[in-house]
């Protein structure tokens, strides 16, 4: 469903928060370590992760000479993370998202410290980086997300003192106003692959479909939440983020807003919360944290039915080895970005929380990353892999299939081929 009425679904304003129900069963989780950058000691932060499982992220600079700059990752289950490089000239790389086809998108400066104005947005594809000009030379432009049909949206200033315009990325490298009859200060965050933008205008939260051009701003949270600070947009046209009493309030309660539902506002586990993504299932994630200088995020999970919870309690973790830290995305399969800190060692991780025992993903069949599936190179790579061999296309995924944690075995084998025969698939 989305907004725009592809499935016939409005918009409907909630005056009262929807209530939480009873806790029932969540997935549980194990805990997968994101390899570092190979030679790079300094741990990873966590960005964003696509349906494949793959994971974008920044690291800090390893040089001496760039002590306040940063580089980004691209981590790929069963290949390991590499560092995406840099534009020429432009040495602080920052990222912010990656399709699930492997564009990765993010922004890029001179120095950490002048990205303000010198920051350009860039997009990296198979080793490629394409940089869009700035809209104004001088004043810098901010990457939102990106889609699977590769549209690209963000802000950019205008020139002014605090003009930013909500724009798109074109193909040709032009940036393009995606609400040119609103003036002043607008961005866009993010875009779902029924090309709604998400942003904040002057007048609150916009949703506006690029097909059609509908623009619909979303009706206030229930009082006293009169504020709302938008995260992300699924494909169901449903909006999570952040709900404030006012402007420039320290409290903050996580907010979900449900297309043709309305409101939910979700119990405060901390002074500041927040709801940073949410998947096509509606499985959100967000951090919850006492003060905005406080250290340590606490992540959790939400869902309509199941109501909230730590993510802490959910993986498995007999030894307490592990404890979570914040999140910043969940995938359609939910599959979640997350850090995590060593109770023993103190040391900081990023990490992938991977459903334990969950049906395979149709895409994931698509063993060797081609493209193409289901197809006998798929099967060929899978056992390959499966039986010790080498992988053909240095794209194979991993043979723990049906994600027990247990590879490789032949339950993941039988997983596989159920899928691969369309056994488990539509």
């Amino acid at each position: 469903m989305s907004i725009k009425g592809k499935a016939a679904a409005v918009f409907i304003a909630a005056s009262a928060v929807l209530p939480c129900v009873a806790l029932a069963q969540h997935p549980r989780y194990r805990v997968e370590i994101i390899p570092r950058v190979p030679g790079v000691e300094v741990g990873h932060g966590h960005r964003a992760i696509n349906d494949n499982g793959w994971v974008v992220g920044e690291f800090a600079a390893p040089t001496p000479a760039d002590v306040y700059n940063y580089r980004s990752y691209l981590y790929r289950p069963g290949i390991g993370s590499i560092d995406l490089g840099a534009p020429p000239g432009l040495p602080c790389v920052l990222v912010t998202d990656v399709s699930n086809d492997g564009r990765v998108v993010g922004s890029a400066s001179d120095a950490f410290i002048s990205s303000g104005y010198n920051q350009h947005t860039w997009r990296w594809e198979n080793g490629v980086f394409t940089v869009w000009p700035q809209m104004v030379a001088g004043r810098g432009t901010a990457p939102g997300r990106t889609n699977d049909s590769g549209r690209m949206v963000g802000s950019a200033n205008d020139g002014s003192f605090i003009g930013q315009e909500a724009v798109e990325f074109l193909e040709d490298q032009t940036l393009s106003p995606i609400i040119p009859h609103v003036q002043g200060y607008n961005s866009a965050i993010d875009i779902n692959n029924e090309n709604q933008v998400l942003g904040n205008e002057i007048n609150g939260v916009f949703v506006r479909d690029l097909d059609t051009g509908e623009h619909i701003i979303l009706p206030s949270p229930p009082e006293p939440y009169v504020m709302f600070t938008a995260w992300a947009i699924n494909d169901l046209g449903d909006v999570v983020g952040s709900a404030r009493v006012a402007q420039h309030a320290e409290g903050s309660r996580a907010a979900v807003y449900i297309n043709g539902q309305g409101w939910t506002l979700l119990p405060p586990r901390a002074r500041r919360n927040i709801a940073v993504s949410i998947n096509n299932q509606r499985q959100v994630v967000g951090n919850s944290r006492e003060n905005a200088g406080a250290i340590g995020d606490h992540g959790w999970m939400w869902t309509q039915a199941d109501g909230i919870v730590p993510l802490q309690d959910l993986i498995d973790d007999p030894a307490e080895t592990y404890g979570v830290a914040g999140v910043s995305d969940i995938n359609n399969h939910g599959m979640i970005s997350a850090g995590v800190m060593h109770r023993g060692t103190g040391d900081g991780a990023a990490v992938v929380l991977v459903p334990i025992g969950t049906t395979p993903p149709c895409d994931s069949i698509d063993f060797n990353g081609d493209g193409l599936f289901p197809d006998n190179t798929d099967l060929e790579d899978f056992l390959s892999v499966f039986g010790g061999g080498p992988c053909t296309t240095g794209m194979c995924g991993d043979t723990d299939f049906n994600n027990d944690g247990l590879f490789p075995d032949n339950v993941d084998i039988t997983a596989f081929f159920a899928v691969f025969g369309g056994g488990a698939c539509p």
